[in-house]
């Protein structure tokens, strides 16, 4: 798979995160991590392009709104200023009720007509891709997960800040030696346009209707993957957090258990997604989930990314992908994360393969204290 592309021929950068429905030119409208706004997004938007290309699905990623421009890359970002200091003063920042007004950016900016001019290398690779090429719009329904189980634990909501703004996508705790590692989507903790990072990142391990009931686990070190961060690479909108231990000292893996990840997986698997989707009709206050088989992305341009038919909506971006998953207990091996969707195929969630690229970053991360 390609890991660490720099051209639009390296990594097909015009998929959106999941659920930023933007039209051809619009700019990657924050991936897939984020939740939806309710009608009118405050996206930080640029000016409208001068033309509207006619045919050009693009991918939409579920994360939040764009910042103003600025310059930089931090291929390894400290969270909100606090360095390895304890969760306290993040979690201090995420109040109950700043919680409930973050939102995913990528909802709503169609209809309020905004757009935001693409990378020209970017809309090449747009423009190569015909109408319905996304695939074909399929209606599977997302249900909430009732069945509890580690799942219920180990999967939660990411809160984080770009600018002045706070945004959601979901994430999971996954085994490492550090017992402190988070896995989510890439464009959950970096804004590859603008190099800008995300500030006050936060892991809220089962979060249900407002309530932290494991508590807020600040992240200490957020790490995108190369070819995301410097090339908005969708094949390989992945990142991992190290976070650090409740004030107590209890570190994340001890208070709510981890899942198995995994990397190589055979492909076209029965795969199960969860996640907390904030675009209508969802609120973002509850988990839910899709499962079904999946399948390779059908675009013009080669891609390693697997399809899953599924409704979860902006917000869901990060969450994980189990395989193997037993609904009894709630365990399975996590074997991607939801990324993007088409925006004229968007009842099909899209994931990164979890590969070399994936394996090496985890390596990188998952052995470094959450300290």
């Amino acid at each position: 798979m390609r890991g660490t592309g720099t051209g639009p021929g390296a990594a097909p950068a015009d998929r959106r995160p999941v659920h930023d429905a933007a039209p051809t030119r619009s700019r990657l409208l924050r991936a897939v991590a984020a939740a939806a706004l309710p009608a009118a997004l405050a996206l930080v938007a640029g000016s409208p392009p001068a033309t509207a290309p006619d045919a050009a699905p693009a991918r939409l990623a579920l994360a939040a709104p764009r910042p103003a421009r600025g310059t930089g890359t931090q291929p390894a970002v400290t969270a909100g200023g606090h360095g390895a200091t304890p969760s306290t003063p993040v979690a201090a920042h995420w109040t109950r009720r700043r919680m409930a007004a973050a939102r995913p950016a990528d909802v709503g900016t169609v209809a309020a007509g905004l757009r935001q001019a693409r990378a020209t290398g970017l809309d090449a690779y747009l423009h190569r891709l015909a109408p319905g090429r996304g695939g074909a719009t399929v209606t599977v329904p997302a249900t909430p997960w009732t069945g509890g189980g580690l799942v219920a634990r180990t999967t939660g909501k990411v809160f984080f800040g770009l600018g002045p703004d706070d945004y959601v996508c979901s994430g999971s705790a996954v085994d490492a030696p550090d017992r402190s590692t988070v896995l989510t989507a890439g464009h959950c903790v970096v804004d590859p346009e603008t190099g800008t990072s995300a500030t006050n990142w936060a892991f809220v391990p089962g979060y249900r209707d407002g309530v932290a009931p494991y508590g807020i686990f600040a992240a200490t070190h957020l790490a995108p993957t190369d070819g995301w961060r410097t090339s908005e690479d969708f094949d390989v909108d992945v990142a991992f957090a190290d976070v650090a231990p409740k004030a107590a000292g209890q570190r994340l893996e001890d208070a709510v258990g981890a899942q198995p990840i995994a990397f190589g997986a055979a492909r076209g698997q029965a795969l199960s997604a969860f996640g907390y989707p904030a675009a209508a009709p969802w609120t973002g206050e509850r988990l839910v989930h899709c499962a079904g088989v999946v399948r390779p992305d059908p675009t013009a341009s080669p891609s390693g990314d697997q399809g899953l038919a599924c409704t979860m909506t902006g917000g869901s971006s990060g969450g994980p992908w189990f395989a193997a998953f037993d609904r009894r207990t709630g365990r399975g091996t996590v074997a991607s994360l939801t990324s993007f969707s088409y925006s004229d195929a968007p009842g099909v969630l899209y994931g990164p393969y979890l590969g070399d690229v994936a394996q090496a970053l985890y390596t990188s991360v998952a052995s470094t204290p959450g300290l």
